[in-house]
């Protein structure tokens, strides 16, 4: 999406004290469900920030896509997290990488229009909502 179409599309902003709480909402399910994760894994470069905030509420070691795939890992539970599934597209790219893994995806966001869903999403989102996070509002 180019930048004016962000600027002029139907935004829906997100401050750290939305994310806080949304993060907030993820820790409580993971915790009422008795999840168990060797890894959290963020999606780059939304899901980065998700994932390491997740990783210290949630004490589970944050690893690096590229550290995963640089060591021969099986039967691992991976916490694999993006802030947004919007067409799945890129979530479809990463879930090769842990085919053979036991593996959760969790998001702060989910569109119904997207190819995959989400184990747990904290919102829905229209299809035609473009969600401005707050470490990218500084660009816009």
């Amino acid at each position: 999406m180019e930048m004016n179409d962000i600027l002029q599309s139907n935004n829906k902003t997100y401050s750290w004290e939305d994310i806080n709480n949304m993060t907030n909402k993820i820790v409580e399910y993971v915790n009422k469900n008795n999840l168990q994760f060797e890894f959290v894994i963020g999606v780059p470069k939304g899901g980065l920030i998700l994932g390491v905030m997740l990783s210290h509420r949630l004490n589970v070691p944050y690893m690096e896509l590229s550290d995963f795939l640089n060591k021969p890992f099986s039967r691992m539970k991976i916490l694999l997290v993006d802030e947004i599934v919007d067409r799945g597209n890129t979530m479809k790219r990463y879930l090769r990488y842990f085919d053979q893994l036991n593996t959760t995806i969790i998001t702060l966001h989910y569109k119904s229009h997207s190819s995959i869903k989400p184990d747990y999403y904290v919102e829905e989102v229209p299809n035609d909502v473009w969600c401005v996070y707050p470490w990218e509002s500084e660009a816009i």
